[in-house]
């Protein structure tokens, strides 16, 4: 993402008064969906850490 583009979304929001900046669609999914997907996300990070340390020599 260009500078430029990141300036102009900013100006936007803040001429909108917006509270919250994202640069682009698939930012705005992550705040919006991430704390509601951390929980799974979390136990499937823990579970491959768990089957990488019990396999490791």
């Amino acid at each position: 993402m260009t500078a430029g583009r990141v300036a102009r979304v900013t100006v936007r929001a803040i001429e909108r008064e917006r509270l919250a900046i994202y640069p682009d669609p698939a930012t705005a999914l992550l705040a919006g969906f991430g704390p509601l997907a951390a929980p799974v996300l979390r136990r499937l990070v823990d579970r491959k850490v768990r089957k990488v340390r019990g396999a490791a020599p």
